[in-house]
């Protein structure tokens, strides 16, 4: 069963909203991280915010980079 043009371009739409909601937790997360380092708490604190950061991050990248190849 072909998937339809509406169809297609809704999961392309979705792709993308998902991409971007990774984004804003991957920021979220590096923010977070960052205000670790300047009320003193203990660098690991840091570095495993910095480590989900970065995981959402790439997370969005590839879905970022799926929508658009998709379009």
């Amino acid at each position: 069963m072909a998937v339809g043009q509406p169809e297609a371009r809704r999961v392309v739409v979705a792709a993308r909203w998902l991409g971007w909601w990774y984004l804003a937790i991957g920021a979220g997360f590096f923010l977070l991280a960052a205000r670790k380092l300047i009320v003193g708490a203990p660098a690991w604190q840091a570095l495993l915010r910095f480590g989900i950061a970065a995981g959402f991050f790439l997370l969005a990248w590839s879905y970022l980079r799926a929508s658009s190849r998709s379009r």
